[in-house]
């Protein structure tokens, strides 16, 4: 990667580090840093939300030359393309991690981040996920406030949650975490610098939000369907946090409103099978929706999600109860995935080769595939908890009929294992050579990030970090 011109500016002589605007658009290190600072001020890049802003400051190779106790302080939003091979260096004779490791808060949240960053077969960032894991949630000589952090950390770690949600949570306890895990005890100027560009990037995109979700329910109101439909849903700002998630930056806003569009109807249709209709009804509809295309109809995005709508239907209405591949088989085209797949798709403007279609229309490469698979076992998972939505089955029910005598518990810990596996493989995935631009990519992965987003219910049946980013919007449209 070409370094890209920098604009001559003071450097700060405590840290040696300032930013600097280029002539390609983004910020950059006027020079090198510390390694300890370099991991710490790129931690505050990515955590703030201004990591696309700047070039190439990889610092894997700090890790390499790095101590075990400094070295774990991995870039997070980077996939080395060794996988976990990089740390065997904080292992002893015997295959396990360093005694010393344990003792280390600081590196022990830092390893459980970067062992979300695994593929299929990387046993070593396996371990470590299990070996952080296991000691994070056991300690308990560190401060309320600190038990907070690593909660969130262990709850939504950075790789699989989203930037703005990365963003707010970490500004709200910026002190805190910057204290508690790079030992800055004091506000640096390179820190307050990287603060106030990720706080504008806040605010850009919240004037830009509020003024799409004005958008956007003025059209659902025009639309009048929920005097049709009075049963049905009725979110539309919901459903647009879930196109701010997939198309992230200003100028995609336009995208973002016809994105929503697609995905109010996915709700609406949802709901007609759920509540509306009759099975005999179900069955015209569905036929109603075939009708609109010609040829191979049945593998086109919306008549692929009616006729899976339809056939679980069918199973609840004659008592049905799948084995757990057949139910996966089925209810991954019932979420819809495939239809918001497929328009961001073509509103990104990839359509424009016979090779990218024919990849994505017919054959469910496996990007799409496991993103909508994440999303149905969340789904699954949200629904068991969720007092207010319509049983209609789930891979959980499918696995303890399977199963005689299995618990609830043992079969989310069976689902939690599923969604742990198609996140890795949707990271080989998304690391490997395919027909998709990197926007797709970026789409589909953020996609998969805003899951756990809409589907994890607290005790009180609520869904407490989609109401966390929906608050502004709400409170802007109400």
């Amino acid at each position: 990667m070409a370094t890209p011109a920098v604009s001559v500016v003071p450097v700060e002589k405590t840290n040696n580090f300032h930013v600097a605007w280029t002539s390609n658009g983004k910020y950059q290190a006027a020079t090198p840093a510390r390694p300890i600072i370099r991991l710490s001020r790129q931690e505050l890049i990515d955590k703030g939300g201004s990591a696309a802003k700047f070039g190439d400051l990889s610092c894997l190779e700090v890790l390499n030359n790095a101590t075990p106790r400094t070295g774990i302080g991995i870039l997070n939003s980077v996939v080395p393309p060794t996988g976990g091979d990089v740390f065997r260096k904080f292992k002893d004779k015997n295959g396990n991690f360093k005694h010393e490791l344990g003792n280390d808060v600081k590196g022990l949240q830092s390893l459980y981040e970067a062992s979300n960053l695994g593929v299929p077969g990387d046993h070593i960032l396996n371990s470590a996920g299990d070996f952080s894991r296991h000691l994070l949630r056991n300690f308990d000589s560190i401060e309320p406030y600190e038990a907070s952090i690593i909660q969130n950390t262990l709850s939504l770690p950075c790789h699989k949650s989203l930037p703005i949600f990365i963003s707010v949570e970490f500004f709200q306890n910026f002190e805190i975490s910057m204290n508690l895990f790079h030992n800055c005890s004091r506000e640096h100027r390179w820190m307050m610098e990287i603060r106030n560009l990720a706080r504008i990037d806040i605010n850009k995109g919240q004037i830009s939000a509020e003024h799409e979700i004005n958008e956007i329910c003025r059209w659902w109101e025009e639309l009048q369907l929920p005097k049709e439909l009075k049963d049905a849903r009725n979110e539309p700002i919901k459903w647009h946090i879930w196109s701010l998630a997939c198309l992230q930056g200003p100028h995609m806003a336009e995208l973002r409103l016809e994105l929503t569009k697609a995905i109010s109807f996915i709700y609406i249709i949802d709901d007609i099978y759920d509540i509306y209709g009759t099975l005999e009804e179900l069955t015209k509809f569905t036929e109603a929706v075939t009708r609109w295309e010609c040829v191979n109809v049945e593998k086109l995005p919306w008549a692929e999600f009616c006729n899976e709508c339809l056939v679980q239907a069918k199973w609840v209405a004659s008592g049905y109860t799948p084995t757990t591949e057949e139910y996966m088989n089925s209810a991954i085209g019932s979420t819809g995935s495939y239809i918001v797949h497929v328009h961001v798709f073509f509103l990104l403007g990839e359509g424009h080769t016979d090779e990218k279609c024919k990849e994505l229309l017919r054959s469910h490469p496996d990007i799409s595939y496991l993103a909508a698979r994440i999303l149905r076992l969340w789904d699954d998972l949200g629904s068991s908890k969720d007092e207010h939505q319509k049983y209609d089955g789930s891979v959980m029910e499918c696995y303890m009929n399977e199963h005689k005598g299995s618990s609830p518990e043992t079969a989310r810990e069976y689902v939690f294992a599923m969604i742990s596996d198609a996140w890795n493989r949707l990271d080989e995935n998304l690391l490997s050579t395919s027909p998709f631009s990197t926007d797709f990519k970026a789409a589909i992965a953020n996609f998969a990030r805003m899951v756990p987003v809409m589907y994890t219910y607290d005790k009180n049946h609520r869904l407490p970090y989609l109401e966390k980013l929906m608050k502004p919007l709400v409170s802007t449209n109400k």
